[in-house]
């Protein structure tokens, strides 16, 4: 099946996660980490209509406020952790915020975005 949101991708994603990794000293600690790097996205406002119950323990305290809860749509094969941060460049603009798990679906992916920060 064709992804026909697929001609709508203008926007760029970048995520970040962690990762575990040792130090100098052989410490275990967690760094910041590159998932994904400047991936066609699509990002459209959440209506209050249409929000999600299905979060998990780890989404639940960070999605509070709707006004700022939007979806990304990527490809099938982007799949964002819950907690992962992410840039996005859409129409113009650059939001910071904060992913909860993402949902695949036979032509897409949808994530939860929550915006932190407009620039």
């Amino acid at each position: 099946m064709e992804n026909r949101l697929k001609k709508d991708y203008t926007g760029r994603l970048f995520v970040y996660g962690k990762a575990d990794k040792n130090d100098a000293d052989g410490i275990r600690i967690q760094t910041d980490v590159l998932k994904y790097d400047g991936v066609p996205c699509r990002l459209a406002r959440l209506e209050a209509a249409s929000q999600r119950t299905s979060f998990s323990a780890a989404e639940g305290g960070i999605f509070p406020k709707m006004r700022d809860h939007y979806t990304l749509f990527t490809e099938k094969d982007i799949l964002i952790e819950a907690n992962d941060r992410a840039k996005v460049f859409f129409n113009g603009r650059e939001y910071h915020g904060i992913c909860g798990e993402s949902h695949s679906y036979k032509t897409h992916t949808e994530t939860l975005f929550r915006i932190e920060k407009l620039v």
